[in-house]
């Protein structure tokens, strides 16, 4: 059995080096997909259901696909609010496109620094694990 384990951790420690699947690779890939659905969820078209900018508020607030509790749901989505129109994307964008992300070294809790453009304007987005999302062109 123990060889079986060692056998099963090679392999996967390989399969992840030739995949790239390092933990970095995963966190900036799962960021990238978190600004994903935060940015459909507000684009233009996707405001016909209500519930897209619901699931984009609770990603955005702490990554949880549902605030149950109504009070922190209502303060995230009047932080959401602000946050949109720091950015002047409110109420919907137009257009975006993640550009790029990387880890952000000198954070103190795991963050991912990803660059976006909506509405053809570049902002560089702090997309902290399980934590509030920030830009550093407005906070």
């Amino acid at each position: 059995m123990k060889k079986y384990f060692v056998f099963i951790s090679i392999a996967v420690f390989f399969m992840n080096l030739f995949i790239g699947c390092s933990a970095e690779t995963l966190r900036i890939r799962r960021a990238k997909a978190r600004v994903n659905v935060i940015l459909n969820g507000i684009s233009r078209g996707a405001d016909d259901n209500p519930k897209n900018e619901q699931i984009a508020v609770c990603r955005w607030w702490r990554d949880v696909a549902l605030l149950t509790d109504i009070n922190e749901f209502g303060s995230a989505g009047n932080a959401f609010d602000k946050w949109r129109l720091a950015l002047d994307i409110y109420p919907v964008i137009d257009s975006y496109t993640i550009e790029d992300a990387e880890i952000d070294t000198e954070a103190k809790h795991p963050t991912v620094i990803v660059y976006v453009t909506i509405n053809r304007m570049d902002y560089t987005l702090r997309v902290p694990e399980k934590g509030t999302i920030g830009c550093d062109d407005i906070f």
